[in-house]
């Protein structure tokens, strides 16, 4: 499973560096709408399989997002995305006993059977 983690963090780590090619882009170009892009929920996931379970502040702090930015892009992973929108139900929210701010981030069993194809790619 050790090996499996590796290669997870491997590819989160070039998708980190694709992130801040786009944030640079953005921040060079002034009439550039900032908008979060789906590549981020990926990230989000790709973060959760890594280092399940992990607390949202977690990926505050190793993609340098906001704390909306986090909601935001964690919410496609839950079960209900919106009122009106289901999400992609890869990962549970809870909130974190240590701080309510914050959440605990879990993969779903759906979740778990996806981060293991993965790994499986590349074990």
């Amino acid at each position: 499973m050790a090996r499996a983690s590796q290669s997870a963090q491997r590819l989160l780590d070039f998708l980190r560096a694709i992130d801040e090619k786009r944030k640079a882009v953005l921040n060079q170009d002034t009439k550039a709408v900032q908008s979060d892009m789906p590549m981020n929920v990926l990230l989000c996931f790709l973060y959760v399989a890594s280092h399940n379970p992990c607390r949202s502040s977690d990926i505050q702090k190793e993609f340098d997002w906001s704390a909306a930015s986090v909601s935001r892009n964690t919410d496609w992973l839950t079960r209900q995305r919106t009122k009106n929108e289901k999400g992609l139900n890869l990962i549970t929210k809870e909130v974190d006993p240590l701080n309510k701010r914050f959440r605990i981030l879990k993969l779903t069993p759906e979740g778990e059977a996806l981060a293991n194809l993965y790994h499986s790619l590349h074990s």
